[in-house]
């Protein structure tokens, strides 16, 4: 088995959950477990932010394979399939559902940490056929010889200013039509979600995914569409503290908004 790198899990929520991040450069006894090359050339930094296609190159990837067919023989016949024989719970239904995804192409980008195999062994059970694009080290490379995907993409992260553009252009070499894409780590949605534009998918709006990343963004963009959200107020200056305290009144949380920095995670209230 090659060797592979893989994400550390948080093991404070362990083992009701488990939370991938991106591993430390040392073990908790201080020993070197990666190096910082590795690190950069498999994982998305977090809190990255993805250049979009400069404008003169989108006519490149415009149109991308949107005369062929998707692969899955239902598919063609969605149209005419009424919605309420695919919605609620039934035997029937999901079966008809299932039907509909079998033969179809997925694209993951970034297949997330190794103990997430069963649900690509249920994706292969369903008949999907999953391409990963991911790091040079990643678990999931070994698993084409397997059998369990049917193809991996191979992409460094170092450079992941030009991340979409390269992706895309490896994308293009496949003359593969995808379904649907989708991730299974956090900091790789807003990148899928502009593939995912590119490629002619429908996807969430790179806008929203960017923005869902920061908690505050999100609340600021709820509040703005009049939907409910409990009292905040972003502090960016010391001198800011007392109207906040006003604005939100108590009893109150605060929580740091740091989301690029790993060890930004606790908050230290000093008594006067």
């Amino acid at each position: 088995m090659e060797m592979s790198v893989d994400y550390d899990l948080d093991d404070r929520h362990l083992p009701s959950s488990q939370v991938e991040k991106i591993p430390f450069l040392h073990d908790h006894r201080g020993e070197e477990i990666f190096s910082p090359s590795s690190l950069r050339a498999n994982f998305i930094p977090v809190g990255a932010k993805t250049a979009d296609l400069d404008e003169s190159k989108k006519s490149k990837y415009s149109g991308m394979f949107q005369e062929t067919p998707l692969f899955s023989p239902v598919f063609q016949h969605l149209p005419s399939v009424k919605a309420e024989t695919l919605t609620g719970a039934s035997n029937e239904k999901q079966e008809l559902r299932r039907k509909l995804v079998r033969g179809s192409n997925i694209l993951i980008v970034q297949g997330g940490y190794s103990g997430k195999r069963f649900i690509y062994e249920r994706l292969k059970e369903l008949g999907i056929i999953v391409t990963i694009l991911d790091g040079p080290d990643s678990y999931w490379k070994q698993t084409v010889e397997e059998g369990l995907i049917h193809q991996f993409v191979e992409i460094d992260f170092t450079d992941y200013e030009s991340i979409v553009e390269r992706s895309l252009d490896l994308l293009l070499d496949l003359d593969t039509a995808f379904d649907g894409v989708t991730s299974f780590y956090e900091n790789a949605v807003p990148l899928a979600a502009k593939l995912a534009t590119a490629l002619g998918v429908q996807t969430n709006p790179v806008e929203a995914c960017e923005k869902a990343r920061s908690k505050s963004l999100t609340r600021e963009v709820m509040r703005d569409y009049g939907l409910p959200v409990p009292k905040f107020y972003k502090i960016m200056d010391k001198d800011e503290v007392s109207k906040a305290c006003d604005a939100v009144g108590f009893p109150a949380v605060l929580k740091v908004s740091c989301i690029w920095l790993p060890h930004c995670r606790n908050v230290t209230v000093r008594p006067p």
